[in-house]
């Protein structure tokens, strides 16, 4: 049976290799000049721990007794370092630990990336990118106000940053956020009675400040010239609007599939009585918001389809 070796002799270009585990490696400097005795030196590592009686840490200062020193170190990190023991700025001698990686330290490893990868999704979800939903078909939902451009039960991404250095122009499609009625989201009377909530909806931009827009059934007339619109979804769309014109820093917008889509056009006037499209009442009061979005309410530019995949796409 090996007896335990209780320190190892540290001089210059020595390698060993250790466990990160936490155990001391203990280590001793024989003092290579025994007649300069007490002279001050400083013990330096890049990682893990030394530590030399009461003292702890990356760098120790002490004097060198005729006789040596002895000092270990201990690391829970995999890596090499490098020891370096000097006088003043004079290096006396170096040497170098691998600490080799255990179960608990590839764990730790893992865990770390997996918090960094975690990390990583949060931050492009807070700043960069988002996800968001066209509802799947049921009572309210027989169609996509988008369609065909967004679908029934599809999801997608939107980029967050793309109006930093830009505002949204016409023709743009653009998801934003607005307050509904909690009690018309829910379908249920009383459900939240009183309180809104904010709900993603994705149009496409038809008017930016200053426009004069008017709409005589399908057709959309922008500035007195009418709109020509290949995106649209076919159908028949039967409301008047205007001639209105948008105010500074908002938008008029509609979506692709006229006659399922609740947008500017319902919220701006409630004269069509009383119908649901989107789940929300066309005779809500919207008088707040006036019907146009503001600028500051847009989330981003949907731009990529990921469910279901066999729909995955660039959204146009």
């Amino acid at each position: 049976m090996n007896k335990p070796i209780d320190r190892y002799e540290f001089f210059n270009g020595a390698e060993w290799s250790f466990y990160a585990n936490a155990k001391a490696l203990p280590l001793h400097f024989p003092n290579p000049s025994p007649q300069s005795d007490q002279v001050l030196i400083t013990i330096r590592t890049s990682l893990g721990t030394l530590r030399h009686e009461e003292e702890f840490g990356k760098e120790l200062k002490m004097p060198l007794p005729y006789n040596g020193v002895d000092f270990d170190i201990s690391s829970l990190n995999p890596g090499k370092t490098t020891i370096v023991i000097a006088a003043g700025d004079n290096v006396i001698a170096s040497a170098s630990v691998f600490f080799k990686p255990t179960e608990v330290t590839n764990m730790k490893s893992g865990l770390f990336r997996l918090a960094r990868f975690v990390l990583l999704l949060f931050l492009v979800k807070s700043f960069f990118l988002s996800a968001g939903a066209v509802p799947v078909e049921q009572e309210n939902f027989a169609e996509s106000s988008m369609a065909t451009t967004l679908n029934l039960g599809e999801r997608f991404f939107y980029s967050k940053i793309s109006y930093i250095f830009k505002a949204p122009k016409k023709g743009d499609v653009i998801a934003f956020f607005k307050d509904v009625d909690y009690e018309k989201l829910a379908k249920i009377e009383g459900a939240g009675k009183g309180k809104t909530t904010k709900v993603l909806f994705v149009k496409r931009v038809i008017a930016t400040a200053g426009d004069e827009v008017q709409i005589l059934g399908n057709q959309v007339y922008i500035n007195g010239n009418l709109l020509q619109e290949e995106y649209i979804k076919s159908g028949e769309s039967s409301m008047d609007i205007g001639p209105i014109i948008v105010p500074a820093d908002h938008l008029f917008v509609m979506g692709d599939n006229r006659p399922y889509s609740e947008d500017s056009r319902h919220w701006i006037s409630q004269s069509s009585g009383n119908f649901i499209l989107e789940g929300f009442s066309a005779n809500a009061d919207y008088s707040e918001s006036g019907g146009f979005i503001p600028v500051d309410d847009v989330a981003g530019i949907p731009f990529l389809v990921f469910w279901p995949l066999s729909e995955f796409r660039l959204i146009r």
